[in-house]
């Protein structure tokens, strides 16, 4: 509800028109006259409804970002309150940008697309299963109207998951991409699923390979198995 707004008018000449600013955008607002001279006042006119302009959206609010597999990311925003909105929104933008990729992967997700797109309880979730994996993203939000983008939300910070099945042939090499600080020893352990008992192989005896100043890569040649079948295995580091 917006309060009652009284505005003069001294017309030198007809037809009388006046400019109301200081409104609310995306608002409903009943307008009403009545005329003043020397002997009264008249009574006010019919109210007419009219509706203002949408306005861009005000910024969105990151409750979280998760990975819960390869090449997966999922940002959790809070949904804008009404008088945020200034209009109907219609999208959610956002920037992933990383030193590790020479372009950023912005991507626009608009809310009647499924496959991006959750509303619940006043959360609003965008998800994407195909952006590059072992990458630490720089992430932020833009919520979208007919008025265009909204303010910029805060920037967060994420690792895509490289935890993930690989199948394999016994004896096969195995590689993994992991965050990497010299301060730590590192150790993988793999176990493989099939007709045989569930195997474990714990490396002990590695080969690594700094790929940047922040991942590198450990390699190690499985153990050999009885069996010719594929397996897959879940590693982690």
């Amino acid at each position: 509800l917006v309060p009652t707004l009284f505005r003069p008018i001294y017309p030198a000449v007809a037809p009388i028109s006046v400019n109301i600013t200081g409104l609310q955008e995306y608002n409903n607002y009943t307008i009403s006259v009545r005329a003043i001279n020397g002997e009264g006042t008249s009574e006010y006119t019919v109210g007419v409804v009219q509706q203002t302009d949408q306005g861009v959206p005000a910024a969105p609010t990151i409750i979280n970002i998760t990975s819960s597999g390869p090449a997966q990311i999922c940002v959790l925003f809070t949904e804008l309150p009404p008088i945020k909105q200034n209009g109907f929104i219609d999208r959610y933008f956002l920037y992933l940008s990383s030193s590790e990729i020479s372009v950023p992967d912005n991507r626009t997700c608009y809310i009647n697309n499924p496959d991006c797109f959750t509303e619940d309880m006043g959360t609003i979730k965008i998800c994407y299963n195909d952006v590059d994996d072992a990458i630490e993203y720089i992430v932020s939000g833009r919520a979208g109207n007919g008025a265009g983008l909204g303010a910029e939300s805060e920037v967060r910070e994420i690792l895509i998951n490289t935890v993930f099945p690989t199948i394999l042939t016994p004896s096969q090499n195995i590689s993994m991409i992991v965050e990497f600080d010299i301060n730590f020893e590192y150790n993988l352990t793999c176990e493989s699923e099939g007709t045989q008992p569930l195997t474990s192989v714990v490396w002990t005896d590695y080969k690594f390979e700094t790929i940047s100043s922040q991942f590198l890569t450990i390699t190690n040649e499985l153990l050999s198995e009885s069996s010719s079948e594929d397996k897959i295995f879940y590693c982690v580091a």
